[in-house]
């Protein structure tokens, strides 16, 4: 679908956001009968928009008791319970979206998600290349598989991947980032400063990345300071 990545980028940070508003322009493609009814989808997006996570559970159960043969209630219910952490649950639903509709690659990206959180590395690979076979001009995809790579410690797969994700969207925040997380825990950690440097740059909002690169640049100090080789910090 790419009117999946083409509304993504439209959404400034990125944000899981982007999947619901998806699925309403698609109910004004394919008319009304797309969408469950009645409006209670609507706002359970708008609930999840406000963080009031709670209420939106309520509205995404409503839409799955009137139709519990469409996605749309389970993948709404699903990344809520992600953002609420309740990683077991949220994999579950996204799975019963995916069997009722397997043929959406952002689907498999969001349960891979979920598994990351799990450290379902697994899983996490396995959904992640399902979704990258059916769209493999998607950036956030492949720095999906990065964090993957990065937390089965296989690093020079998981610059590849980041780099793949740099060549398809050269601006990338989230890129640089999963790239240099590799580098850090690969020891190549003025690498990876220079790459949250990057990523920080691309995206000034995101204090993740100046926090990151303070605790590597304080590693790189102090192995100097007390005459410690980097290449021994590798794991």
């Amino acid at each position: 679908m790419q009117i999946l990545s083409q509304t993504r980028a439209a959404i400034q940070p990125v944000s899981i956001v982007f999947v619901f508003a998806v699925y309403l322009i698609l109910g004004a493609f394919f008319g009304s009968e797309f969408l469950p009814k009645p409006d209670f989808m609507q706002r359970g997006i708008e609930n999840f928009g406000k963080s009031k996570f709670k209420d939106a559970i309520k509205d995404f159960n409503h839409v799955i008791e009137n139709d519990p043969n469409k996605c749309i209630g389970y993948l709404g219910r699903g990344l809520t319970e992600k953002y609420l952490h309740q990683y077991p649950e949220a994999f579950q639903d996204l799975t019963t979206a995916i069997g009722k509709n397997p043929n959406v690659a952002d689907f498999y990206y969001l349960r891979a998600d979920v598994c990351n959180c799990q450290d379902k590395w697994t899983q996490a690979m396995e959904d992640i290349n399902k979704a990258i076979a059916m769209n493999p001009t998607d950036s956030q995809y492949y720095c999906t598989r990065s964090k993957t790579y990065s937390e089965t410690k296989k690093y020079a797969l998981a610059i590849k991947d980041a780099n793949k994700a740099l060549e398809l969207e050269p601006n990338s925040s989230e890129a640089f980032r999963r790239r240099a997380f590799a580098k850090w825990r690969d020891c190549d950690l003025q690498g990876a400063v220079d790459d949250f440097d990057k990523a920080y740059k691309s995206d000034k909002t995101d204090l993740r990345n100046l926090s990151a690169r303070k605790s590597v640049q304080e590693v790189i100090d102090h192995c100097k300071k007390k005459g410690i080789p980097l290449e021994s910090l590798r794991d």
